[in-house]
């Protein structure tokens, strides 16, 4: 469902902004790689309540399969970054930042995996600074309401 006119749609360079329910998690796939525009608190919110059940999931699918739940695992980092660069942006945040923190911390994950267990304590304390720094600001970009949009003029056909 759209909340939204068709002329803030084009403003906001999102077809789907202002999306809720099922419609926010089709924006979020279709919108895998767009990092220009911009996206609502709502479109934030509905993803999050689909992204924990999805999460439980990957870790059960992870269990049993690791190498494809490794696989479903890497292909969330992506859409967050376009998401939420997209939400910090509409926010009226720098939308790099965002993208900036969720890659690092996304980095920071798998090094924890992959190096031994002597730089385990660093990686550790480097993603917990990460974790830290990234929900402070995407409380922020959550609970920060939406700039005005642009006036853009639409065909009505």
């Amino acid at each position: 469902m759209h909340n939204s006119t068709q002329a803030e749609r084009v403003a906001a360079h999102n077809k789907y902004y202002r999306a809720s329910g099922f419609m926010a998690v089709i924006a979020w796939f279709e919108n895998y790689f767009n990092f220009t525009g911009r996206s609502s608190r709502d479109e934030v919110w509905w993803l999050g309540i689909f992204t924990l059940p999805m999460l439980l999931i990957i870790a059960w699918v992870y269990y049993e399969l690791p190498e494809i739940g490794i696989t479903l695992l890497a292909l969330l980092p992506v859409p967050w970054i376009a998401l939420m660069t997209r939400r910090y942006r509409d926010a009226g945040m720098r939308g790099d930042i965002g993208a900036l923190q969720i890659a690092l911390t996304f980095i920071v994950i798998i090094v924890v995996y992959v190096l031994p267990e002597t730089w385990a304590y660093l990686s550790s304390w480097l993603l917990a600074l990460l974790e830290l720094s990234g929900t402070a600001m995407g409380v922020i970009a959550l609970f920060l309401p939406s700039r005005a949009l642009p006036t853009v003029e639409v065909d009505k056909q």
